[in-house]
């Protein structure tokens, strides 16, 4: 445990409370401020694309992108020969060699743009669950964009916002007492937040889960999909009242279609899946009518075989 987790421990609830909201509007800031409004107002726009205008703004932003990464980045410029290079200025993708992630574990530095200047950085880390755990390096600006992507394409697309009270399952350890006898989660006030501890949810526990719904007037749920999964299982067990909620967006963690079927009637709205990255190399998301759709804007899928070449359509692969 950090020192901070340390003094955040000994705190009250109440004073918890409070820390919590003064990080969360300090997050609130770095998520959704200068820049933000601008990102989201072009997602929704392209939602209107079709599929000559999708390519079209893919392939230029593939340009501009791997031109950048061949003249400015020290891990491209030492690698890439000069074919490389070449190919990268004029956008061709299929082109390059594939890039493993041990690199990125050995030097996360050295795949950081070097003609700009050093903006302030937030470090966040993969689960680790195919080894070790990567650092993924953001700039602020970056960040808002990916939560603009969130807004446009997750929680719009299911009916929702972030400015709507929300509750959330995810890996904060956000009541340090493991004997504690509640309240499990603590309330955001900058967000209108209640950020739910995964790690305190038993069937005598479950009730405060569901009165803190109420409470706070939550509207929507996202987070861990396990987690939700066995809240609902406890709700319908216990034949617990739900208060009304609009939709549950889950993350993290695959969805299956029985965990999908007893969440909807534990809460009695619509669950909608949606998947990203720490790397923010990919985003998918559940439209209204069930499809779950990648994000062209947000990064290029390949489906390849096992020796690195397109998989033809139709046929599986790996990505």
């Amino acid at each position: 445990m950090g020192r901070y987790d340390a003094l955040y421990a000994r705190l009250p609830v109440v004073a918890q409370h409070g820390v919590v909201s003064v990080y969360g509007f300090y997050w609130h800031w770095l998520r959704f401020g200068p820049g933000y409004a601008q990102d989201l107002s072009g997602y929704v726009g392209r939602d209107r694309f079709d599929k000559t205008e999708w390519l079209e703004w893919q392939q230029r932003r593939l340009r501009e992108l791997l031109r950048m990464a061949a003249l400015h980045v020290p891990f491209y410029r030492s690698t890439w020969d000069q074919a490389d290079k070449a190919a990268a200025i004029e956008g061709r993708l299929d082109a390059l060699p594939l890039l493993e992630k041990e690199p990125i574990r050995r030097d996360p530095e050295a795949f950081l743009r070097q003609d700009i200047a050093k903006p302030h950085r937030l470090v966040f880390h993969t689960s680790g669950s195919t080894g070790t755990p990567i650092a993924s390096i953001w700039t602020v600006k970056e960040l808002r964009n990916s939560l603009a992507l969130r807004e446009a394409r997750s929680a719009r697309w299911a009916g929702v916002s972030f400015e709507l009270p929300r509750a959330t399952f995810s890996g904060r350890m956000v009541e340090p007492a493991a004997d504690s006898h509640g309240p499990f989660y603590r309330f955001n006030l900058a967000e209108r937040q209640a950020y739910f501890s995964a790690f305190h949810l038993r069937p005598d526990t479950a009730r405060h889960y569901v009165t803190a719904l109420r409470r706070h007037r939550i509207q929507w749920l996202t987070g861990y999909a396990f987690s939700y999964y066995s809240l609902a299982r406890l709700i319908l067990e216990q034949q617990l009242e739900v208060p009304p909620l609009k939709a549950l967006i889950t993350t993290s963690e695959k969805l299956t279609g029985e965990m999908r079927a007893l969440m909807e009637q534990a809460y009695r709205c619509r669950v909608y899946e949606e998947y990203s990255t720490v790397e923010n190399a990919v985003f998918a998301s559940e439209c209204e009518a069930g499809g779950l759709h990648v994000s062209p804007d947000a990064g290029v899928v390949e489906v390849l075989r096992p020796d690195g070449m397109p998989s033809p359509p139709g046929k599986s692969g790996k990505w």
